[in-house]
């Protein structure tokens, strides 16, 4: 079965009332009402009667019982009825004369009769049940060009009659006494079941009932449901616009009529149009033709209708279906077009690309502001055969803009034209190019790089592998598109960093650094930079710092010294070496030399530091007579030694060891001789009165000659000192139980090493005894 469509158009117009405008929108509208109203194919084919004349009687129609059919819909204004196809006849013609129309609710056991529908007898009649708005549109579409031709029509045309009578306004159907509106089922509650029977009177009085019998069933409030149309095409001009809707899935069994709904540069709401329905325009074709849409569907309907309109306006509209009796379906998206030839829309002239020290600048001609104009365009291309790419939009206003977003050494083109608010993709107006040559503005830094020594396996030309050891550097490539090559920096810690490599592609980002003078002693530091087609170089990438994985000797401490204090030898030594060299620890060695050593030996001692020394301490001290000082090795960078005699003469060195136990040569050796040493007192002295007396109180002694404390005594009056007491060296404390109240007590210590060697005196404390 083959799915009707319709269109809408203006090709031939009617105002609908003298008030209305003279430029507002003509339509006629084609509906498919015969397969709404189910009429069999021989109801159809009955011929059009001829036109009554003074002298020939009506000819008397012959009614078969097939022919009394009823449908009920579901409308805004309540049920609606359809009686029957063949008129009810008030002059003769017809056998028919009345309708009776009967319900049956879900609860009621029978039918009831609600109405009798008759044909109003008169025009005058008809026109006052129909109502001023549905006469005017059965008047467009039947074609009547008269009230008297309209009546003809409906006296005479059967067919013609039945193809214009369900516009959206079914009030003309009952003033035809062909359809009643049943108002009273609005109070019931939606999906109240009614069931709807129609008994037609003959002439002679007896009755027969439509097909179907039982009467058909209806559900309040099931309003028509329908897919919503949209928008698919339109042609303008400056004087006419033409506009393509389709409706997809539309079902055959629904009339569909659409409401047309405009609004002129945007101001005000959406108006909308009186609609005229024309069967003469029926269009039985099925909507997926080429020019319909690639994407019809072979149930579409195909909506289309033109407006007469004034130059250059932007212009919006959307449909919204309707069905025979009033329901209104789904709205359409919103056309808009402009009321403008193509030819006549205005361009862009005069413009121009020019290359400045930070982007290309563009100027054009600015264009008059029109309001279908929404801005200015610019679009970009990478080459002559690329794609453009929309880069910005500006004001109509405008005539310049700077594209900052250009990379060194590249070539752009340009596409500059005014976008409107219009449904036909508009060429550029003009097209442009220019090469940019950036001297100022280096390239964004490169990121994450990382890397690690590593030994990887190379292919040879003569196809063996060998393995080859370096620091592999990774990084990421530049999000920047003006990158001529990469450069890779390195250098020491704290030193200015060299460039190492060949420039590198910007589509490679990875470099193996396999410098055979790499040192497993030394740290690295890597960087890596950007260089742009101009040669500006980016700022270093984020420090790397890599440290060979390669055996090496280590080197021995700098800095070695030292100075003696109290007997004790104090050494130190640079630490700088720990990083650079990675230092686990350090070993202290030692060895004695006579007081007055020979030639020989002197010669021996000068030469060592030069030549043996740099091999490893551990092998080579004990063969010179160094002995190490520790058990174990020290990660300080000092040391202390207590252990000397006097009168004797001995050299120290140091040896730093890595975290292999492998240990460095001996440094630079420091000479030391200790002489005799004096005593010295305690270097603190306490004094305090205790309830038995005067309590004397001094630091622990360190040195080792000491052998007895011995402590003096004098009153204010005295001037020199008595011995009080003699102690042993290790002593800290004296009490003093022999004092007298009011008395001033001055004492001091002095170190004892013999009866004939002491130390000075200490300090003098003092307390007088309450």
């Amino acid at each position: 079965m083959q799915i009707p469509s319709f269109t809408i158009n203006t090709a031939q117009v009617r105002r609908m009332t003298p008030k209305q405008p003279a430029k507002c929108l003509f339509l006629r509208c084609t509906a498919f009402v015969l397969s709404l109203l189910c009429l069999s194919s021989e109801a159809f084919s009955q011929a059009k009667a001829p036109a009554p004349t003074q002298t020939q009687a009506p000819k008397r129609q012959k009614i078969s019982l097939k022919d009394f059919r009823v449908f009920a819909r579901w409308s805004p204004k309540g049920a609606v009825i359809g009686v029957s196809p063949v008129s009810l006849s008030s002059d003769g013609r017809s056998d028919t004369v009345a309708a009776l129309i009967m319900r049956k609710g879900a609860n009621d056991a029978d039918f009831m009769q609600i109405a009798r529908v008759e044909r109003a007898p008169t025009l005058d009649a008809v026109k006052a049940i129909a109502g001023e708005q549905s006469w005017e549109l059965f008047l467009a579409t039947s074609g009547a060009t008269s009230d008297q031709e309209a009546w003809r029509i409906i006296r005479e045309d059967r067919r013609r009659t039945a193809a214009a009578l369900f516009i959206p306004y079914p009030s003309i159907g009952a003033a035809l006494g062909m359809a009643y509106i049943d108002t009273s089922s609005l109070k019931a509650p939606d999906g109240t079941r009614f069931r709807y029977a129609v008994r037609y009177v003959l002439r002679g009085g007896t009755s027969v009932s439509a097909e179907p019998q039982a009467g058909v069933e209806l559900k309040t409030g099931q309003t028509y449901r329908s897919a919503p149309p949209r928008f698919v095409d339109a042609l303008e001009s400056d004087s006419v616009v033409a506009l393509k809707f389709i409706m997809e899935h539309a079902s055959e069994q629904e009339l569909r009529l659409a409401a047309v709904y405009r609004q002129v540069d945007g101001r005000g709401e959406f108006e909308q149009l009186p609609l005229f329905v024309s069967p003469g325009k029926l269009n039985a074709t099925k909507a997926n033709t080429p020019d319909a849409s690639n994407e019809a569907s072979s149930d579409a309907m195909i909506i289309t209708f033109d407006d007469r309109v004034e130059p250059e306006h932007i212009i919006r509209y959307f449909v919204q279906m309707q069905d025979g009796v009033g329901n209104m379906g789904a709205r359409s998206d919103t056309a808009s077009v402009i009321s403008l030839t193509q030819s006549a829309i205005p361009r862009i002239t005069q413009a121009s690309a020019k290359d400045t020290i930070g982007g290309i600048f563009l100027r054009w001609k600015p264009l008059a502001p029109k309001p279908y104009f929404l801005g200015v365009q610019i679009s970009r291309a990478d080459g002559p055969e690329s794609p453009y790419t929309p880069l910005d939009t500006v004001s109509l206003h405008d005539s310049t803009y700077f594209d900052k977003t250009v990379y060194s050494g590249r070539s752009y083109f340009y596409a500059i034209k005014a976008i409107m608010l219009r449904l036909a993709q508009e060429q550029p107006s003009v097209w442009v190019s220019a090469a940019h040559r950036n001297s100022s503005k280096p390239p964004l830094p490169v990121y994450g790089l990382e890397g690690e020594w590593t030994r990887e396996r190379l292919s040879t030309k003569d196809a063996k592998r060998k393995e080859i050891s370096g620091v592999r550097l990774r990084w990421q490539s530049s999000v920047e598109q003006d990158v001529a090559n990469y450069l890779v920096y390195r250098g020491l810690p704290g030193q200015p960093m060299g460039v190492v490599s060949l420039p590198i592609p910007p589509g490679q980002t990875t470099y193996f650094d396999t410098d055979s003078t790499l040192s497993g002693t030394s740290l690295y530091v890597y960087a890596v930079r950007a260089v742009n087609f101009t040669g500006q170089e980016s700022s270093d990438s984020k420090l790397l710092r890599v440290r060979p994985d390669k055996p090496a000797p280590m080197r021995p401490p700098v800095g070695f010294g030292g100075y003696e204090e109290y007997g004790t030898v104090r050494l130190q030594w640079q630490p700088e070496a720990q990083e650079a060299y990675r230092v686990a620890g350090y070993k202290v060695y030692r060895r004695l030399i006579a007081t007055e050593p020979g030639r020989e030996q002197r010669e021996n001692i000068e030469q060592a530091p030069k030549t043996a020394f740099l091999a490893p301490a551990e092998e080579n001290a004990p063969k010179f007579g160094f002995k190490s000082l520790m058990s174990n090795t020290t990660t300080a960078t000092f040391f202390q030694d207590a252990s000397l005699k006097e009168n004797e003469l001995y050299e120290y060195a140091v040896a730093a060891l890595d975290a292999s136990g492998n240990e460095s040569g001996l440094s630079a050796v420091f000479r030391f001789a200790l002489a005799e040493m004096e005593l010295m007192p305690p270097s603190r002295v306490y004094v305090r009165e205790v309830e038995k007396g005067v309590e004397l109180s001094w630091s622990e002694q360190t040195q080792s000659k000491g052998k007895k404390i011995v402590i003096y005594r004098r009153t204010e009056q005295e001037s020199t000192p008595k011995i009080l007491t003699v102690l042993d060296a290790d002593e800290t404390s004296f009490l003093d139980s022999n004092v007298k109240s009011n008395t001033l007590y001055i004492y001091s210590l002095r170190m004892q090493l013999s009866d004939k060697r002491e130390s000075i005196l200490s300090y003098e404390v003092s307390l007088r005894k309450e």
